[in-house]
C-alpha cells in the first residue's frame, strides 16, 4: 500500500520530536547532576552552571510547539538555540569541557542537514560558524571559574565521559530515526512509481479498447442501419415507385397499400429511434439522468427498480458515462439472469462523490473467470475515465452487484 505524503511527513515529525525529547531529557539530567554536585561541594559557579543549562533547556521548549504546527524550520532553530546556548554556558564556566561541547555545536547542524532545505541550512551553518568562534574564544582564551579544580579529577572525567556517551547515543538515535524516514520515503516513492507504471499500462490498454470499441460501434451502427431501417426504407421507396406508376396508368392506390407503406415507414422510424437511443439517448439531454435511467429501466426484460438521490445533476459527459454503465449492467442482468429482478441506485457517498450500483438476484457467476469480458471492461473504462473504480461482486447462487465509486471532483456539480 502506498503511503501518502501526509503519512510520511507525520512519521518524519514524530522522529524529530523523539530526537528533541531525548535531548531535553539529557539536558535535565545534566542540569540536575551539576546542581547536586554544586550543593555537595558548596560551589556557587556550579549553581550558576546548573541554572544556565536549565534555562537553555527551557529555550528548546518552543521547538515542540513548532513541530505541532508542522513548522520544521522553527523547530530546528529553537533546538539549535538551546543546544548552542548550553555549549556556550558550559565552555564559559569549564573551558576544559570544550572538546565535548563540540558535539553540541555539530548536533543541530546534522539535524539541519537532514530536515532543512539548502537555503535554511546555509543560514544555520553561518550561525553555527558564529557559535564556533564564540566557543573557541571561551575554550582557548577564557581561564574559566576553576570549578573543575573543586571536585576530584576522576569525578570530573566521569562527568565528561557520561556527557559524551549521552550525546553520541542521541546523535546515533537521531541519525537512525532520520534514516528510517528517508528509507520509508524511498520505499513510498518506489511503490508510487510501480503504481504509476501499472496505471500507465492500464491506460494504454484502455485506450486501445476505446479505439477498438469505437470502431466496433461504427461497424455495428452501419450493420444495424443496413439490415434494419435502410432495408425498410428501400422497400418503402419501391412501394412508392409502384404506387406512382399505378397512378400514372390510372389505377388507384388501395387503402391497404397505403397502410402497408405507413407501417413500413413507422417501423423504420422506430428502428432509427432505437438506434439513436443506443448512440446517445435524447432523454438524457432533454430531461436529465434520472428520467433517462428510468426510461432505460423500463425496457429490459427483467423488472428494475430505480432509486436516485434527490438533486443529483451531473455534467453531460459524467451523466452519459453513468447512463451507459447502468445500461450495460441492466443488459447483462437481462441476458444472464432473465428470471431475476434488479435494483439500480445512484447515491451520494460520504466523501462527496457518488456511488452507482446495479444489483440483481440472479444465479450469479464466478468473477475470476469473467471479469475481463468486453462488457465489464467497457464499464471499467468509462468509470476510469471519470477517476472512479468499478467493482463486481458475485458468486454462483448469490446474485451480482456491480458498483461504480466516483470521486468528489467528478461530482462537483451535484446540487446540495
Amino acid at each position: 500500500m502506498v503511503r501518502s505524503a501526509d503519512v510520511l511527513e507525520h512519521e518524519s515529525l514524530s522522529e524529530l520530536r523523539g530526537q528533541f525529547r531525548a535531548e531535553q531529557i539529557g539536558s535535565w539530567i545534566a542540569a540536575t547532576g551539576v546542581l547536586i554536585l554544586a550543593l555537595a561541594y558548596s560551589e556557587p559557579w556550579g549553581l550558576a552552571l546548573a541554572a544556565g543549562v536549565g534555562v537553555m533547556a527551557i529555550v528548546r521548549l518552543p521547538s515542540f510547539a513548532a513541530i505541532d504546527r508542522n513548522d520544521v524550520v522553527a523547530a530546528v532553530w529553537w533546538d539549535a538555540a538551546g543546544t548552542w546556548g548550553i555549549a556556550i554556558v558550559v565552555a564559559g564556566v569549564i573551558p576544559d569541557a570544550l572538546p565535548i561541547m563540540v558535539l553540541n555545536l555539530v548536533g543541530p547542524l546534522v539535524t539541519g542537514a537532514l530536515y532543512l532545505d539548502a537555503r535554511q541550512l546555509r543560514r544555520l551553518t553561518v550561525a553555527g560558524v558564529v557559535v564556533a568562534i564564540v566557543l573557541g574564544a571561551l575554550g582557548f582564551r577564557s581561564e574559566g571559574t576553576g570549578i573543575e579544580d573543586r571536585i576530584p579529577e576522576w569525578l570530573f572525567q566521569v562527568i565528561l565521559i557520561v556527557y559524551l556517551v549521552m550525546h553520541v547515543i542521541v546523535m546515533i538515535v537521531s541519525a537512525g530515526s532520520a534514516n528510517r524516514v528517508r528509507l520509508n520515503t524511498l520505499s513510498a516513492v518506489a511503490e508510487t512509481n510501480r503504481a504509476l507504471l501499472e496505471t500507465d499500462i492500464e491506460l494504454r490498454a484502455s485506450r486501445r479498447r476505446v479505439i477498438a470499441a469505437g470502431d466496433g460501434e461504427r461497424v455495428r451502427i452501419e450493420r444495424d442501419i443496413h439490415d434494419g431501417a435502410q432495408q425498410r426504407l428501400v422497400a418503402l421507396a419501391v412501394q412508392l415507385q409502384l404506387a406512382s406508376q399505378l397512378a400514372r396508368n390510372g389505377t388507384p392506390v388501395t387503402p391497404e397499400q397505403l397502410d402497408a407503406m405507413h407501417v413500413d415507414s413507422r417501423e423504420a422510424l422506430e428502428e432509427l429511434r432505437a438506434l439513436a437511443r443506443g448512440i446517445y439517448p435524447s432523454v438524457l439531454t432533454e430531461r436529465g439522468l434520472e428520467d433517462a435511467l428510468r426510461s432505460a429501466a423500463a425496457r429490459p426484460t427483467v423488472p428494475v427498480t430505480v432509486h436516485i438521490d434527490e438533486g443529483i445533476d451531473l455534467p453531460r459527459n459524467d451523466a452519459a458515462a453513468v447512463y451507459f454503465i447502468c445500461l450495460e449492467a441492466m443488459q447483462n442482468a437481462a441476458k444472464h439472469a432473465p428470471d431475476s429482478s434488479a435494483r439500480l441506485s445512484v447515491r451520494r457517498s460520504d466523501d462527496g462523490g457518488y456511488v452507482v450500483a446495479v444489483v440483481d438476484d440472479g444465479p450469479g457467476f464466478d468473477t475470476s473467470s469473467t471479469l475481463h469480458s468486453r462488457g465489464l471492461l467497457n464499464m471499467a473504462d468509462r468509470a476510469g475515465a471519470l477517476g472512479g473504480e468499478l467493482t463486481v461482486e458475485s458468486e454462483p447462487g448469490t446474485g451480482t452487484c456491480v458498483t461504480v465509486t466516483l470521486p468528489p471532483s467528478t461530482a462537483a456539480n451535484v446540487v446540495a
